[in-house]
């Protein structure tokens, strides 16, 4: 068959994605003509060529939220992006007619669910032939089943893709029924959705090692790759969506993971890579083998990505990994008050941060630190608790990733059984969303507005005097 495997907005643009490309490579080894499509940066390239000095960065992290709230995203988001959207609803259907595409399916995010909505209806109007599949991390239990019922869209692929996706259009190519392949919803005959079985997970070391051919890799901000070494996470953060998608942790054998860098960086000259992993470290003698290559193979790369705090990261490790050419690591510190750590089930101690922001600092890695504000239960002693700790080892922080405030939905744990939290709910025992989909606590203590407060008042504690990066770099009240 003919395949295009495409991403709209909005979704980062620092480097090429990795599902579409991992889809896309998985099919092509049976065969399949495959196109694989990165619309979300060429929209993004078009939308900065026509936008105003009065219309803001839509593509900025601050605004993700807005993008995934249908309202705003139809009163906001699109009014900015009408030109954009409608260029390139006609450029990809006229390549998928030109190339007599057989199949198309979408990688959706909850930042680009309302995007790939409006643009799947279309085609499914003027290419009442093509068929079309949703997968990606949106696409869980919780997401809805409007498209199938409509028969705008003929299958959901849930969790991991590769090889559900090879079935999936290897039935349509047999002309056989889709309606029993592990890990893929979709509608039968009688208008009934097929039975949901979850597919057993990925063998790691079955993956391709996936070159990127298919992207212009000008067109992205930084000269970096990326590249995933592992799925999943070792924790059960209740904030995180992950482990519901990923399911059980696993890293890729070291060898492996070596063979692509060396690959990509003969292939392309990227000297970059960017891990897009949850954490690197959660296997930490893979995690030690794999930086015992690099320098024993004389590789001359840097990388970066997502760790664990750990007990088990001591001084000489962090020297190791600064050998091998770590340029940061960001570390998933959420809060200064332990009370909310243990709440989140983060599982770490506000005494190993401190040692491993140092001994990561002293060793010449860049320190990032992610930061939750507003998690269900935090009141306000808990935030200038965090204040109070970033001021203990601030002078090891290169950057703050604050986000938007502490956001809710499906998938994380606080969704999934709200009535352990402090969040007001409805007569249904469900979240209780306002018109902006926003939660609060049930004393009201935690809202949006002390929220976005909260966050005002942590930035204006950064730009104080604190040598430091701040991301998102803008923040949009809005959300």
């Amino acid at each position: 068959m003919k395949v295009a495997i495409i991403l709209l907005p909005m979704w980062s643009t620092q480097a090429p994605p990795l599902g579409i490309n991992y889809i896309g490579s998985s099919l092509r080894r049976d065969d399949h003509d495959v196109f694989v499509w990165d619309y979300n940066v060429q929209m993004r390239k078009h939308y900065e060529s026509q936008r105003t000095d009065k219309e803001f960065n839509l593509w900025d992290g601050s605004f993700a939220l807005d993008w995934n709230h249908k309202g705003i995203f139809n009163s906001e988001i699109l009014p900015q992006l009408q030109n954009t959207f409608k260029y390139f609803m006609l450029e990809i259907a006229s390549k998928l007619r030109k190339n007599k595409v057989d199949a198309v399916g979408f990688s959706v995010y909850q930042s680009n669910q309302n995007t790939t909505d409006l643009f799947a209806n279309y085609f499914s109007k003027v290419l009442p032939d093509l068929k079309i599949f949703y997968g990606g991390p949106s696409i869980t239990v919780a997401f809805p089943r409007d498209n199938l019922y409509r028969r705008t869209v003929d299958a959901y692929v849930f969790n991991e893709g590769e090889m559900a996706a090879r079935e999936l259009v290897a039935n349509w190519e047999g002309g056989k029924s889709i309606n029993s392949i592990d890990g893929v919803l979709a509608v039968q005959d009688d208008g009934i959705l097929s039975d949901l079985v979850k597919r057993e997970q990925v063998n790691m070391e079955t993956l391709p090692i996936i070159d990127f051919e298919d992207f212009q890799l000008d067109l992205y901000f930084e000269k970096v790759l990326p590249i995933m070494m592992s799925r999943g996470c070792v924790a059960l953060c209740t904030f995180c969506d992950e482990p519901s998608y990923w399911g059980k942790f696993r890293w890729r054998s070291p060898a492996h993971i070596y063979k692509e860098l060396e690959q990509n960086t003969k292939k392309y000259g990227v000297k970059h890579f960017q891990s897009m992993d949850s954490l690197l470290n959660g296997h930490m003698r893979n995690f030690k083998k794999l930086a015992d290559l690099i320098v024993e193979g004389e590789l001359e790369i840097t990388f970066a990505g997502n760790v664990r705090i750990s007990k088990h990261m001591d001084a000489e490790f962090f020297r190791q990994l600064k050998r091998a050419g770590c340029k940061y690591l960001v570390f998933g510190l959420e809060c200064g008050s332990q009370r909310i750590l243990d709440k989140m089930k983060k599982n770490i101690k506000l005494e190993w941060a401190i040692d491993n922001f140092r001994d990561c600092h002293e060793a010449g890695i860049e320190v990032h630190a992610n930061i939750i504000v507003g998690f269900p239960g935090e009141e306000e002693e808990d935030f200038k608790m965090t204040l109070s700790f970033l001021d203990k080892v601030i002078q090891h922080i290169a950057c703050v990733n604050v986000g938007v405030g502490m956001s809710i939905g499906p998938g994380q744990d606080v969704y999934m059984n709200p009535e352990s939290y402090d969040i007001l709910l409805t007569e249904k025992g469900n979240v209780q969303f306002d018109e902006k989909g926003q939660w609060q606590s049930k004393s009201g203590s935690n809202n949006h507005e002390v929220r976005i407060d909260r966050l005002k008042r942590m930035r204006a504690y950064l730009e104080n005097g604190k040598d430091v990066l701040i991301n998102p770099p803008y923040y949009n009240p809005a959300t």
